[in-house]
């Protein structure tokens, strides 16, 4: 009984494990199960105690040993004998199966990535900051998933104008993954390409393309919302409900207060703060509650 009960109560916790987060369950439910299941032990061993199975009466209350004679000692039912030899079987399976990936796991499902500046294609380069802030918003993005390390805007600008190899890329950074992308803005269309790549081993997994008629900022949140879940579903990142909330937060409704403050943040980066003053002041005439301006001109003060 014992070794039945432990068999059910290991299955049972990993599938509690495994369907936790997919199906949005509270983070308490583990330990509430791991509870229920440590309350019901020591009276399956009670009621195991006072009831025997027999093979021919179902089952029965156990009766005292001055009671029973040899030859009416209940013997043990075969189906038991089975359901205790697969619970031993199923237990070692999954305690092997739980620590093989653990102890095999490759290097290359690191929780880490490295955003590189996205390359401007388009004709006019006055667009370059549009482009250079997807890939800053995407940055920033992933940079919210507490599960997954990410270096900061400031570590990968040395890679702007002097890109390097991926491998040796991914060994400066100390990363597993690399994300870089391309993209062009003609008019109010958007046209982006990001490509996820193992790093040290210089190996695409995915390329996806995006080419969007942006006519609202939820258009350009979609893309970077979208993006940052592909990612974190790659590399076996967990996102929380309350980090996909702060994904999939609209920091403005206004697309032309969007764009000042874009091109605010390029000018700051390029150390031209009395621009950026101006624009960041512009984005928030527009839009007066946009916090990430306000932000952003504090940290330029």
């Amino acid at each position: 009984m014992i070794t039945v009960y432990a068999g059910a109560s290991f299955v049972i916790i990993e599938l509690i494990n495994n369907i936790t987060e997919p199906l949005k369950l509270p983070e308490w439910t583990p330990t509430l199960v791991i509870v229920l299941l440590a309350i019901g032990f020591p009276i399956a061993i009670i009621f195991s105690w006072l009831y025997d199975i027999h093979p021919e009466g179902g089952v029965v209350r156990t009766e005292t040993a001055d009671k029973v004679k040899v030859e009416d000692s209940p013997k043990s039912s075969n189906g038991w004998k089975i359901a205790s030899i697969i619970s031993f079987v199923v237990i070692v399976g999954l305690i092997v199966l739980n620590i093989i990936p653990r102890t095999n796991r490759k290097e290359v499902l690191d929780k880490s990535i490295v955003v590189l500046p996205f390359d401007n294609l388009s004709s006019d380069q006055e667009n370059k900051y549009f482009i250079e802030g997807m890939m800053e918003s995407i940055l920033d993005n992933l940079c919210k998933i507490e599960d997954l390390r990410v270096p900061g805007r400031t570590s990968v600008e040395q890679y702007r104008d002097n890109l390097k190899p991926i491998p040796i890329v991914a060994e400066e950074m100390d990363v597993a993954y690399v994300l870089e992308g391309s993209g062009q803005k003609i008019g109010n269309r958007l046209v982006l390409t990001v490509q996820l790549i193992i790093g040290k081993e210089d190996r695409h997994i995915w390329s996806k393309q995006y080419d969007r008629v942006i006519e609202k900022v939820e258009d350009l949140i979609d893309i970077q919302k979208e993006i940052a879940e592909l990612v974190a579903s790659e590399i076996e990142a967990i996102i929380t409900p309350k980090e996909k909330e702060l994904i999939e937060n609209v920091p403005t409704t206004d697309l032309t207060a969007y764009d000042f403050y874009l091109k605010g943040v390029e000018e700051f980066g390029n150390g031209n703060y009395d621009r950026a003053e101006e624009l960041f002041n512009e984005a928030l005439r527009l839009d007066p509650a946009y916090a990430e301006a306000y932000a952003d001109l504090g940290a330029l003060y």
